[in-house]
């Protein structure tokens, strides 16, 4: 398993992959707004079911 952090520092390096190939594509900047909104949305909600199967 793995722990907490791993996993928070794994979920930042996935939201950067998605905005780096958002930007490299050329997408407006309230579209890139919009998918950290959702990347930190699915984060969030990820972590609180996540939360309990990790250990510390």
């Amino acid at each position: 398993m793995k722990s907490t952090t791993e996993i928070i520092k794994e979920s930042e390096k996935a939201e950067g992959t998605v905005l780096d190939i958002l930007i490299k594509n050329g997408c407006s900047k309230e579209d890139l707004e919009k998918a950290s909104i959702m990347c930190a949305t699915m984060y969030v909600c990820g972590f609180e079911v996540g939360k309990r199967c990790v250990v510390e």
